[in-house]
């Protein structure tokens, strides 16, 4: 018998846990999209053979029960400077959502739960990439209420306790995080 046969795996003293259980139910499906949209910290893309880096700017969090959807600006590192663009964008629009109903009839089309998790589109994604020049409206807009919020406080509130329909916030405006709960 050679040298590990008939053991665990793992180094000495160690040894490697198989997977948790997932139970089937829709606290599962909406922890693991959750996870997934709040998940995305850097988009990679290539444009004209380059490859370029885009970061949060400004995203929010919006989960309504049945759905959760997240909207984003994401900039590269050359977008803080007033320099001229090179060639390509250099900020990414991002939309992002979730909807039970969708999912649900997903998953029972899925002949493997952990499998559907893990590569299953759960989640739907929508990027677009600009430039200032190619939409100054939606960076400007972004830029002031950037400024205005390091020097300002936030503060939500349903009009109507009984009419609201978020249940949860969070918004993320360079390295600060700010979450809103009911």
């Amino acid at each position: 018998m050679s040298e590990g046969e008939g053991s665990e795996a793992g180094y000495p003293g160690f040894s490697v846990m198989r997977s948790p259980r997932l139970l089937q139910n829709v606290g599962t499906l909406k922890r693991i999209a959750v996870a997934k949209l709040a998940g995305i910290r850097m988009i990679s893309a290539s444009f004209s053979g380059d490859r370029l880096v885009f970061q949060p700017w400004l995203t929010v969090m919006i989960d309504e029960g049945s759905s959760v959807s997240v909207t984003g600006v994401y900039r590269t590192d050359s977008s803080l400077g007033r320099e001229p663009e090179g060639e390509g964008p250099t900020f990414c629009l991002r939309k992002s959502a979730w909807l039970l109903d969708a999912d649900l009839a997903s998953v029972q089309k899925a002949s493997d739960f952990r499998s559907y998790l893990s590569c299953g589109e759960q989640v739907e994604n929508v990027f677009t990439f600009v430039s200032r020049n190619t939409d100054p409206e939606v960076i400007g807009v972004t830029e002031k209420f950037v400024a205005s919020m390091n020097n300002a406080e936030l503060t939500l509130r349903a009009a109507d306790r009984a009419s609201f329909r978020w249940q949860y916030v969070r918004m993320e405006i360079g390295d600060r995080i700010r979450a809103f709960d009911i």
